[in-house]
């Protein structure tokens, strides 16, 4: 395991023992590891992401439901990227 030093301001080290405390971490360095492995597949998920993205949106609707396809169709023409199959 590699050692580094890191500085924090006083304020941001009291805002960070109170989760050390409560969720139970043995020491500041295991909450800090946790935090960057959390914050690494959060990036890794946003690089993922930047890709084209494809999303497909079903409903199923009462066809009885008063004036339901014309708010629908109104709906659909506010977003110019939905689209309601």
């Amino acid at each position: 395991m590699e050692r580094s030093t890191v500085l924090l301001d006083d304020e941001l080290v009291r805002e960070f023992d109170r989760p050390v405390a409560t969720r139970g971490y043995g020491s500041r360095s295991e909450a800090v590891r946790d935090v960057l492995r959390s914050h690494l597949a959060r990036l890794r998920k946003v690089e993922i992401a930047e890709g084209p993205c494809v999303a497909d949106l079903s409903c199923a609707y009462s066809h009885h439901e008063l004036e339901l396809s014309e708010r629908l169709a109104a709906h659909q023409h506010g977003h110019h990227n939905l689209t309601i199959a």
